[in-house]
């Protein structure tokens, strides 16, 4: 990338020693004229350069901070995935509500009669779900994502069809930002109305709540379109 701050510098010096030999000459001379036109020119393109490495400073802080933000999103989400993966023994109630029968492995079975949850390993594993949500609202919200937001629903909507987990939300819900629980309760909301019955059901659900009005007014806070692919 072309420094316009170095440039615009070797350009002020030519035209500083061509106003010095200028003034060896008269006022109206030829010479004099075209070092008054060149300075002239010359502050205009340094102030201009200027603000373009300005500018071009707040576009790369703006991309690093996307890109943080991007990171810190997807890394809270395999977090989630991984304590779902490391609490099937611990938890097995809670782990099995998280995914819709027909994503279950065959043969894999829980017995819900029998309390067999550690309610503290449920409670961090809501809450680390809940902060999936809240950081995927945070990152399509204030950040200029190109991403697709269906990718993030599509490993919601499984998540938002247990009971448990709707029963902690409501519980806890409060302690979330207006939008993060807009969000969280369409997602509950439409997966208690339209459950789907298989992956093409929900990849269809996904769509349907990304374009939802409800999912438009949330990103209408930040002069936003839910980007739907």
């Amino acid at each position: 990338m072309v420094n316009f701050f170095i440039v615009g510098v070797g350009i002020m010096i030519f035209a500083i020693v061509l106003t010095f030999i200028s003034s060896f000459y008269p006022s109206t001379s030829l010479i004099d004229r075209v070092a008054v036109k060149v300075m002239n020119g010359i502050q205009v393109s340094f102030l201009l350069g200027l603000l373009i490495n300005y500018q071009n400073f707040v576009n790369t802080t703006k991309d690093q901070e996307l890109t943080k933000q991007a990171l810190l999103t997807e890394k809270n989400w395999t977090d989630v995935y991984k304590l779902i993966q490391e609490n099937h023994t611990t938890c097995p109630n809670f782990v099995s509500s998280l995914t819709f029968d027909w994503q279950k492995p065959a043969g894999l079975k829980y017995d819900k009669s029998v309390d067999l949850d550690n309610y503290e390993i449920v409670l961090n594993l809501s809450i680390s779900i809940f902060q999936a949500f809240q950081n995927v609202v945070i990152y399509f919200l204030y950040y200029d994502s190109e991403d697709d937001l269906n990718l993030w629903l599509r490993s919601f909507i499984p998540w938002s069809n247990s009971e448990i987990l709707y029963e902690i939300w409501n519980k806890n819900k409060f302690v979330y930002g207006p939008n993060t629980q807009k969000f969280t309760n369409i997602l509950f909301k439409e997966v208690r109305k339209n459950k789907p019955k298989n992956q093409q059901e929900l990849i269809k659900l996904g769509d349907k709540i990304c374009k939802s009005n409800e999912m438009k007014e949330i990103f209408a806070s930040a002069n936003k379109i839910p980007p739907c692919g």
